[in-house]
């Protein structure tokens, strides 16, 4: 068991050297602003968007055009 053991550690040894190591912390890096990033736009996302609604028409359409209107945004 101690040979096996010896050879595993010489193969660790052998792979985690800087080389190896940077473009894993690099990558994790980029990976994590990413996930931040898209979780502020998630967030922004979320918040309903503020829009100007001009009603010129009192059809029957155009009052279902802002009361829809109206459900999924802030009209003002």
């Amino acid at each position: 068991m101690n040979h096996f053991l010896n050879i595993v550690r010489k193969e660790v040894r052998e792979l985690l050297t800087p080389t190896t190591l940077i473009p894993i912390v690099i990558m994790a890096l980029i990976f994590g602003g990413m996930g931040n990033m898209i979780g502020g736009a998630m967030e922004e996302a979320k918040e309903k968007p503020i829009i100007g609604l001009v009603n010129a028409d009192s059809g029957a359409f155009s009052i279902l055009a802002t009361n829809v209107s109206a459900e999924l945004a802030e009209v003002r």
